[in-house]
Parts: structure tokens; sequence; C-alpha cells
């Protein structure tokens, strides 16, 4: 598993072994693109033919996040993208202290559903 920031760099050295085998790069980009593409499921934007805008592949020794908050699951390995609210400062790549605010949103996303029955508001 490996974690960034949106709109950070991640250089192509330390993402997982199996990203890094060659055609691997190429094979991602398809598989973004075949998401970006079937998109349309869950809203629509009106730009169905365009390029995929998780990940810019242009960089030589890197790839760059894009404006895109989640998880890209490929070849068995997970890439997490945070927001960048939660970098410290605009040199700050340490994700180290991510493993923290994950383990605190998946606290309240299985809080959130235990409570789905429940009302919030009372009279």
């Amino acid at each position: 598993m490996i974690n960034g920031f949106e709109f950070s760099k991640i250089k192509l050295n330390k993402l997982p072994e199996s990203w890094q085998e060659e055609g691997a790069m190429e094979e991602l980009e398809s598989f973004l693109q075949e998401n970006w593409q079937q998109r349309s499921i869950f809203y629509t934007d009106g730009h169905i033919t365009s390029r995929q805008q998780f990940i810019d592949f242009d960089k030589k020794d890197a790839v760059k996040l894009q404006n895109y908050i989640g998880t890209i699951t490929f070849r068995g390995e997970q890439l997490n993208i945070f927001p960048k609210i939660f970098k410290e400062d605009e040199d700050d790549f340490d994700t180290d202290n991510l493993n923290s605010i994950q383990q605190e949103i998946e606290f309240c996303l299985k809080e959130l559903k235990n409570n789905t029955d429940k009302s919030i508001i009372s009279n």
C-alpha cells in the first residue's frame, strides 16, 4: 500500500514493485482510462470521451496525482490519495501520519453505518 496527497508527485521507484514492471504504467493508464470513461454510471459531466484525470503519466521519473481523492487498486496493490488539506505545509510529502487519519475515517464510517437507523434529530 502506498499513500499520497492529491497534486503530489510519486517517483516511479517508490511505486509498488508490480507497478514498476515493464509495461505496467501503460497498463495502469489504460485501466484508469477505462474507469474514467465509465464514470457516467455515477454522474454526468458531459466529457465522456476526455482523458482520465486520476494520474498524470507525462512525467519522466514520476507520476503526478491529480484532483482525485480515493483509492486505486491495481495488480493487487493499493494507492490511497488523500486531500491536500492534510498536508502540513506545501513541501510536506510525509504520508506516515495518514494511517491514523485513515483509521479515523474508517471509524467514522463504521459509526455512521451503525447509526443509519437511528434518528439524528430528536424532538
